[in-house]
């Protein structure tokens, strides 16, 4: 297989996004339970799918992403957005060893 792999769960909610090339992965595998938060991410470099390698749906309705702030991967930008798309708090946070905690 060649290109961009989709699984999905029987309701239809994507269960795992991936890249691969001559049925190898190449680049992000993101695996998702059916409510749409990250269950597993893995990049195998650079950034993830346009930057984001964290989402997660909260129970207070706000979608918490996260996001390395630079290619050297030694801080991340965390973002609670509204359901409007617009971020209502960020927060920078440095990691170790590309290493990371989010929060809730």
């Amino acid at each position: 297989m060649n290109g961009k792999e989709i699984l999905y769960y029987e309701s239809g909610e994507i269960k795992r996004i991936a890249f691969v090339k001559n049925d190898t992965l190449r680049g992000f595998d993101i695996d998702f339970k059916q409510n749409g938060d990250t269950l597993k991410w893995f990049h195998g470099g650079g950034y993830g799918l346009n930057g984001m390698f964290y989402k997660k749906w909260l129970d207070n309705g706000l979608i918490l992403t996260g996001n390395y702030g630079d290619t050297l991967k030694s801080y991340v930008v965390w973002k609670w957005w509204a359901k409007t798309n617009k971020v209502v708090k960020s927060k920078m946070v440095k990691s170790k060893n590309e290493e990371y905690i989010a929060p809730e």
